[in-house]
């Protein structure tokens, strides 16, 4: 249906209306269309006075508008293209088995299960989740720059949660105002406030009550979550924001995922980097030099004989965990999509690879 055209007397009383009209015989007059100016003024009763000054204003106005929507089209690119943000997920889960479904509709057995657990603690983005090795322990990290530790135990109480969850119904019901966030709290085993920007990345210690977190501000924080106090154990600084990271198998190194085109590897006892970013060779072309653009993901195998990267440029690269050097690169691995996760089964012979589009694949 066709928009109701406004009374030009409607028109007119709109002072912003009457500043553009006035911008255009002015324009048109600058321009030398002295008819065409003359004849907006005849029909919209407006007067351009004096009619020299500011000629160029609804140019001006123009252009400013027009880059303005240009940088705004830009941004919302390159957010679509290189961040690698999950939108509106802003609590974590936790969900338990009940049951076990003979559900042939799909073709595989299914668990039924039951959502026993939902963090609303940090206010943000969710970035990462991971469970502890023993499993006692949910590490939980977002985008305001907090990083916790959940516990499960405390979760699976259920006496407890359900005596929260009882109090908080009565006082609903007497219409005093409720924490939410209640029985998110009441779960944290930690808290970290180490980081300025978003944390990308929590992981836990294959051996010790460690924990580390790495962000957007370029560090690297690793917490002795078993003492009080939490000891800031070590500070790592680096060049480029922190994407992901992992222990090693045995727990003496640090692999990291950053925005540079080369992993880091670090002796935790030492702090040295034992693989650094370096041009190629002359035998090697820049092509078969490890990837072109940001890492997102790294992960080690279980006995640590191998690691893999996944990177923006749509490859993912298999590399020696003793020598470091490449074995294998896949450069097309899901149509030159951004690969955004890498990780290995238990057994260390099943590499799965995740794209920026819906559509998994994965390598042996």
């Amino acid at each position: 249906m066709r928009a109701e055209k406004r009374k030009r007397c409607e028109v007119l009383s709109d002072s912003l209306t009457h500043d553009l009209y006035e911008s255009i015989i002015k324009q048109l007059h600058h321009d030398g269309f002295v008819v065409a100016a003359s004849a907006v003024s005849d029909a919209t009763g407006v007067i351009a006075s004096p009619i020299e000054e500011d000629s160029e204003r609804l140019l001006g106005a123009f252009s400013a508008g027009t880059k303005q929507l240009s940088l705004a089209e830009t941004e919302t690119s390159r957010f679509v293209e290189n961040e690698v943000v999950e939108f509106y997920l802003n609590s974590s889960k936790v969900y338990l088995p009940t049951s076990l479904s003979y559900n042939w509709t799909v073709g595989r057995k299914q668990y039924k299960m039951k959502e026993r657990f939902c963090s609303a603690a940090l206010a943000g983005v969710v970035r990462d989740l991971s469970f502890s090795p023993d499993g006692s322990l949910v590490s939980c990290c977002g985008t305001n720059g907090l990083a916790v530790i959940f516990s499960i135990e405390t979760l699976e109480n259920t006496v407890t949660l359900d005596e929260l969850k009882s109090t908080l119904s009565n006082e609903k019901l007497k219409g005093k105002s409720q924490n939410t966030n209640e029985i998110s709290e009441i779960s944290i085993a930690r808290r970290f406030r180490d980081h300025s920007k978003s944390v990308e990345v929590m992981r836990f210690h294959p051996t010790n009550t460690m924990i580390l977190s790495g962000g957007l501000d370029q560090r690297v924080c690793i917490h002795n979550f078993g003492e009080p106090d939490s000891k800031l154990v070590l500070e790592l600084n680096d060049r480029f924001p922190i994407r992901d990271a992992v222990f090693h198998p045995s727990g003496e190194y640090l692999l990291l995922a950053t925005d540079d085109i080369t992993p880091r590897l670090v002796n935790l006892e030492t702090r040295a980097v034992l693989t650094v970013s370096a041009p190629p060779s002359e035998e090697e072309s820049t092509e078969e030099s490890i990837h072109t653009a940001a890492l997102n993901a790294v992960d080690f195998s279980s006995d640590g004989r191998t690691l893999a990267t996944s990177s923006l440029d749509g490859s993912w690269v298999l590399f020696d965990g003793v020598s470091g050097k490449m074995i294998y690169r896949s450069t097309n691995a899901h149509s030159s999509v951004p690969v955004t996760s890498v990780k290995y089964s238990r057994s260390g012979n099943t590499l799965l690879t995740g794209e920026w589009i819906p559509s998994p694949g994965y390598g042996t």
